[in-house]
């Protein structure tokens, strides 16, 4: 840090105090060996002057505390744009607070290592036009809400395909979503029927069916820190092609948010609520009176621990029971139950 000061000071100046100011945040969230990458690393940034340093490290801290596993590849990503000069390499910079709150913050509901991947698609396309890598680093966060990480590379890479002989200025446009082609170009790399195109058809049906409002988001928003089953969100594929037309695909999708739909109105994943409470103490108390009750609950209870496996065979399922051997269950313990699906003479297995 002092050796980062004193180079600081004498290159800039009176751009010293601001560093002085910014280090005690930058570094209060960071580990020793972060902090010491990201002054090692803010040194080599001192060549483009003290302003694009001074937005190294307030930006740099907020990739360390957020992404640890990114900050080479947007450290790099940073580099090559540098070269293009510093107006967009400070946009860049000062880009990344938020960008990266929406690609790897808590909140965030990506899959681990996207920012990873659009930081080096970002870092691709500034070796031709850093404006346009930050325009697609920008509009980043919104694509991927609208379609897969390996489709906005697919995008990618056909805007700077269609662009390679067109000005900057459509380039940029391109990688900004601001262009029709631009935004066209990103539906026809989705695949099957796209849940943002019915989302608001599915929402009034879902509200028709339960009375309540809810939320539908697709399953790529989801992430570790989200608890699926909250009473108020469904989560849906964010597309889907398992038919040949959009009405098989739509009709799934019905199916699919019609089940959440069950979940919510049920109350599928409540917990601690009265109802369930006193339905507890009911079961506990009539449990403790009666003990042939306690017995067959404690085995329904086993039963359904102890079901290891499924087999799928020539249609049939095979369940293989494994249940304590006791007096009064002895005979079952050492059964292997083989179902069919409803083709014994019609009649539903027993």
């Amino acid at each position: 840090m002092l050796t980062l000061a004193a180079d600081f000071a004498s290159r800039t100046g009176g751009l010293t105090a601001d560093l002085w100011h910014e280090l005690p945040t930058a570094l209060a969230s960071l580990t020793a060996p972060n902090a010491v990458a990201l002054m090692e690393s803010s040194a080599e940034f001192l060549e483009y002057g003290g302003s694009v340093t001074l937005h190294f490290v307030a930006s740099g801290s907020k990739v360390l505390t957020l992404s640890e596993r990114a900050f080479d590849d947007w450290r790099a990503s940073a580099r090559e744009i540098a070269r293009h000069g510093n107006a967009v390499l400070i946009a860049f910079l000062r880009a990344t607070p938020k960008l990266f709150d929406r690609l790897a913050g808590p909140k965030c509901r990506l899959e681990p290592g996207t920012i990873n991947r659009v930081l080096l698609l970002t870092k691709q396309i500034a070796e031709t036009d850093a404006e346009s890598a930050l325009a697609a680093f920008k509009s980043s966060a919104a694509a991927l809400q609208k379609v897969s990480v390996e489709q906005f590379e697919e995008w990618v890479d056909n805007g700077l395909i269609e662009n390679v002989n067109e000005s900057t200025k459509a380039r940029r446009s391109y990688f900004a979503l601001e262009t029709r082609a631009s935004n066209e170009r990103l539906q026809k790399v989705r695949l099957g029927l796209s849940l943002e195109n019915i989302q608001p058809v599915l929402r009034m049906y879902i509200e028709a069916l339960t009375g309540k409002e809810v939320e539908i988001v697709p399953l790529s928003a989801f992430g570790a820190e989200t608890r699926i089953g909250d009473g108020k969100t469904i989560h849906l594929p964010s597309s889907i092609a398992e038919f040949d037309n959009d009405e098989m695909d739509f009709r799934l999708y019905k199916v699919l948010a019609a089940h959440g739909a069950g979940q919510v109105e049920f109350g599928t994943f409540d917990r601690d609520t009265l109802e369930l409470k006193s339905a507890f103490r009911r079961t506990k108390r009539t449990l403790r009176r009666n003990r042939p009750e306690r017995d067959s609950f404690r085995w329904t209870v086993t039963l359904t621990l102890q079901i290891l496996k499924f087999e799928i065979r020539n249609s049939k399922f095979e369940i293989c029971l494994k249940i304590p051997t006791t007096a009064r269950f002895s005979k079952l313990s050492q059964s292997r139950v083989s179902l069919e699906r409803f083709r014994n003479n019609g009649k539903r297995p027993h």
